[in-house]
């Protein structure tokens, strides 16, 4: 397993014990839940395995590693965008002002969605390749 493999593999774990976290202290701290997502702090500590000495990170590394990032940063957008436009068609409905929390929550969960989808698809791009493991 590469350094940077075991970097997308810490990304991707941070970001779904994140998320599930978040889903799990939800019913009891309703917004406040969202300090879950704090969690998430912790993905500096795969910069670990691409430091060390003797780490190589090659160029099948750097091109996992951008089309990942671009999974990841354009599902994040998209769930940016498509839940402002619903949060827009609700509050055009219902003639009521959009909360901040609502917003808060949107970013967050935009947040860990790219983290989720880029970590993903580095997990699916190293594990296509045969000698990669």
């Amino acid at each position: 397993m590469t350094g940077m493999e075991k970097l997308i593999w810490t990304e991707f774990l941070v970001a779904l014990g994140s998320a599930l976290l978040v889903a799990l202290l939800y019913p009891w701290l309703k917004d406040g839940a969202a300090g879950g997502f704090g969690l998430m702090g912790l993905m500096v500590l795969g910069a670990y395995f691409i430091r060390n000495k003797g780490a190589v990170v090659d160029e099948r590394d750097q091109k996992i590693e951008l089309d990942a990032r671009l999974f990841g940063v354009g599902a994040a957008w998209m769930t940016l965008l498509l839940g402002l436009i619903g949060i827009t068609q609700w509050a055009n409905y219902q003639h009521a002002p959009v909360s901040i929390r609502l917003l808060n929550w949107l970013i967050w969960i935009s947040f860990a969605v790219c983290y989720l989808v880029k970590g993903l698809a580095g997990i699916i791009a190293y594990r296509r390749q045969s000698h990669a493991a």
